[in-house]
């Protein structure tokens, strides 16, 4: 959960993908090494100051966002990214989600283990051409909107705890 971001239509980003972060794993090294320099893909990392601006610049004009682990093996990035209109492109070697009786991740993210970082210029391609971004970005925003929210975040405990 964080301060609201808007999108931009998809026809107007001009990146596939985005990145914006600091080599903090192994995972997030090699994913620099694999995908950096494709083209269409835009890095910055190790980015000292400015870093939510230039955050926000790389997303609001990339359709899908990598977001990879850290020091942990979730990534605030994912929902930064939804709330975007981004598609997530979580990269771990353990996948942390909240709401999975909620939320089918599948269809708004891709969930790619560490050892699977080469398959996603694949998968990105594959989900550009035959238009099916459009519908994860649509699941994305509806789920956002009903579970990921501040206020829907506290609904959806709510009645976790009430089935308790």
């Amino acid at each position: 959960m964080c301060d609201s971001h808007e999108g931009i239509p998809k026809e107007l980003r001009e990146y596939k993908v985005g990145y914006v972060g600091r080599d903090t794993h192994p995972i997030r090294t090699k994913m620099n090494q694999v995908l950096s320099q494709l083209p269409g893909y835009k890095f910055v990392t190790n980015l000292d100051y400015n870093k939510s601006k230039v955050f926000r610049d790389v997303l609001y004009n990339s359709v899908f966002a990598l977001s990879p682990r850290g020091f942990g093996p979730a990534s605030f990035r994912m929902y930064e990214a939804i709330q975007m209109k981004c598609i997530p492109i979580y990269i771990s070697d353990q996948f942390w989600l909240p709401f999975t009786e909620y939320i089918e991740w599948d269809k708004m993210c891709l969930l790619i283990n560490g050892d699977e970082i080469e398959t996603i210029p694949g998968k990105v391609d594959a989900l550009l051409e035959s238009g099916e971004y459009k519908n994860m970005i649509d699941y994305g925003q509806q789920m956002y909107e009903k579970h990921l929210t501040w206020e829907a975040c506290l609904n959806t405990i709510s009645k976790k705890i009430e089935k308790i």
